[in-house]
């Protein structure tokens, strides 16, 4: 999963307006090159937490992959076999 890292970055917000902006140079990383960073100022609830949402996403992940191969099995089932010896085009004439 990519991520945008900031190390230097600017927060406009207009909290009436429900608006926020972010300025800075971003550059894409991965987010398991930051986990180390990041757990290292985690605490224990924190830790925890992390821990369950990255079971759900796994899970998540893997739904979606059952998904996607049930979708490809039901396309499979709307083309009909097809049926050696017969010849459809002499009984359409």
């Amino acid at each position: 999963m990519l991520t945008v890292y900031c190390i230097l970055y600017l927060v406009h917000a207009a909290v009436p307006a429900n608006t926020f902006a972010i300025y800075g140079n971003g550059e894409e990383k991965e987010l398991t090159e930051l986990v180390p960073g990041i757990l290292n100022q985690l605490g224990p609830d924190s830790l925890a937490s992390l821990r369950k949402l990255a079971e759900s996403y796994q899970s998540m992940q893997k739904k979606d992959e059952d998904d996607k191969k049930d979708e490809a099995d039901e396309d499979d089932d709307d083309i009909p076999e097809l049926v050696s010896g017969e010849n459809f085009e002499s009984k359409v004439e």
